[in-house]
């Protein structure tokens, strides 16, 4: 069944985790936030490779993606670069998540990941397959999981 778009968020939305991850997501059960947490990154690299519109939907809207050694600041600069971006097929190999603790005292739980994988442009599977290392913040506040920062490199 075909996901209705404002399922994702819409302006000022934010996304629906019920419809993302099939419940509301209860963020005291550590082990599941960080279950949820992985979940996330992986629709970020789905919407990435299929439909990087709504990518905007799960950065705060001061996120930061530094890529290679270019950052861009702010939900709008990384949008404008991911427009520009070739067409992608990631395949995540690798995912951690681990909690940080010092964020938790703040009232909001706070997530560390690493993912590993290989990726491949513009549809071509055998000649430019690249393995990639991106790391992500996320934060919870009001019961929404959002990317802070993000920093992409080929290893």
């Amino acid at each position: 069944m075909e996901q209705d778009p404002k399922d994702f968020g819409v302006g000022d939305k934010p996304i629906d985790m019920s419809v993302v991850y099939g419940f509301v997501p209860k963020f005291e059960d550590f082990s599941k936030c960080i279950n949820q947490s992985k979940e996330m990154v992986f629709k970020f690299f789905q919407l990435l490779d299929t439909d990087r519109d709504k990518i905007k939907y799960l950065c705060d809207d001061n996120a930061t993606l530094t890529y290679i050694h270019e950052e861009y600041r702010g939900i709008a600069d990384m949008m404008g670069f991911y427009a520009k971006f070739p067409n992608s097929e990631h395949n995540v190999e690798h995912i951690k998540s681990e909690k940080i603790k010092n964020v938790v005292t703040k009232k909001h739980i706070g997530f560390n990941i690493e993912a590993r994988g290989t990726v491949t442009y513009n549809g071509n599977q055998s000649s430019n397959l690249k393995w990639f290392e991106q790391r992500f913040l996320l934060l919870e506040i009001g019961g929404y999981l959002k990317i802070f920062e993000t920093s992409f490199k080929y290893v």
